[in-house]
């Protein structure tokens, strides 16, 4: 029930995104929507058993998320400073 609501709260971010102008209010709403897809995915593959280590491991899971958290920021700090790289690490 939780997910189907948050699924329609990420599905009313995504619509403020596409038909809103260009202004604060859709730039909040593409930074929650950023922020609560992964959230949904989490949520929707917890039961399954490529996580049951991450489930039963509180340190592992954090452990994860701060590796995954490095990974991004990285990424993010290379793309600022060489944006030439991004077509290069899409494909």
């Amino acid at each position: 029930m939780i997910d189907a609501i948050f699924a329609l709260f990420a599905a009313g971010l995504a619509a403020i995104v596409i038909l809103e102008a260009p202004s604060r209010r859709r730039s909040l709403a593409m930074a929650a929507a950023l922020l609560l897809a992964p959230a949904l995915i989490a949520a929707d593959q917890w039961n399954a058993t490529q996580v049951e280590e991450l489930r039963s491991s509180p340190l592992l899971l954090l452990v994860a998320l701060a590796v995954l958290g490095a990974v991004v920021a990285g990424l993010a700090l290379l793309l600022v400073r060489r944006p030439v790289l991004l077509p290069v690490l899409v494909l």
